[in-house]
């Protein structure tokens, strides 16, 4: 009769970092703990890979908070925060930009991501709406907060979108977004060419909602192909299971518990993104000029 094969459990955010030989031991180490992390293996190798693969900072979100107790509730019960006071909001800002996540070295099998939105009261007055990223158990990229400006489901749903594509736009691993807004995807890949071409003008003659939330996200993906990356967009039904969705929607949803943030500045965000791109089309014809090629 032929041995059975062990498992080793990895545990790389939990009470006690380390690798485990039986799930019960695991389960002690990961079971109640905030933003728990862990894997199991055949090869105690794959396992302390795992451990060591990607930097780990624990904490629920990145914010930027007008008050110190709000921000000592955020990192109380987590270890290895990092956090900074400015004078301004918009250094604040700075600090944890877009660019902030993709500074951090992500891990390398993570090719997919779910995001949503959610809203409380959609279309009513009052109506409260949350943002959501989910790419793993403890992943620090995930993502749960309030959505800026005006609260509806579908502007959520984009925002989600483009919080995937900010946090990876300078990582070349071939990327999946898994969501289950029809109308996300239908701004991408079905209405945007017409809107192009039409001023972002709707059938009435005004312009289209949401109209600088998707300009900015389509420039995102419009660098996205210019950088030969693949980004893909996978719709998944909703609320039927599928683990990734509903974490999602989880995290959507406790975002409608946070407190109000300010709008972001759509237009210039999708300028800086121009300038950039301009940047980097220079940069390539000078290599290719001081190369020979061109």
């Amino acid at each position: 009769m032929s041995k059975v094969k062990s498992w080793f459990y990895a545990v790389k955010v939990g009470r006690t970092k380390g690798i485990y030989s039986s799930w019960n031991d695991c389960q002690l180490q990961t079971n109640g703990f905030p933003g728990s992390n862990y894997k199991k293996f055949r090869v105690k190798q794959d396992a302390e890979e795992f451990i060591d693969s990607t930097r780990e900072l624990a904490g629920v979100t990145h914010s930027a908070f007008s008050k110190k107790t709000e921000c000592q509730r955020q990192i109380s019960r987590f270890s290895g925060c990092k956090y900074k006071k400015f004078l301004t909001r918009r250094e604040a800002e700075d600090y944890i930009g877009p660019g902030a996540l993709s500074r951090v070295r992500l891990a390398s099998n993570a090719v997919s991501v779910y995001c949503d939105g959610a809203c409380r009261g959609n279309g009513k007055v009052g109506a409260i709406a949350g943002v959501g990223v989910w790419w793993s158990h403890g992943d620090i990229r995930n993502i749960s907060e309030r959505c800026p400006g005006r609260q509806s489901n579908n502007r959520a749903e984009l925002i989600a979108l483009v919080r995937v594509h900010e946090q990876t736009m300078d990582v070349t691993t071939p990327l999946t977004i898994k969501t289950d807004s029809k109308y996300s995807i239908n701004c991408m890949e079905t209405w945007l060419r017409t809107w192009q071409l039409n001023g972002f003008m709707g059938s009435k003659g005004k312009p289209i909602e949401n109209e600088p939330i998707i300009r900015y996200l389509a420039k995102l993906r419009e660098r996205v192909r210019r950088l030969g990356r693949k980004v893909a967009l996978d719709y998944v039904p909703g609320h039927t299971g599928i683990e990734g969705n509903e974490e999602a929607d989880r995290y959507a949803t406790e975002g409608t518990y946070l407190a109000e943030v300010e709008e972001p500045d759509w237009v210039t965000l999708r300028k800086a993104v121009e300038v950039k791109m301009n940047v980097e089309l220079a940069e390539r014809k000078w290599k290719l000029l001081s190369a020979g090629t061109c």
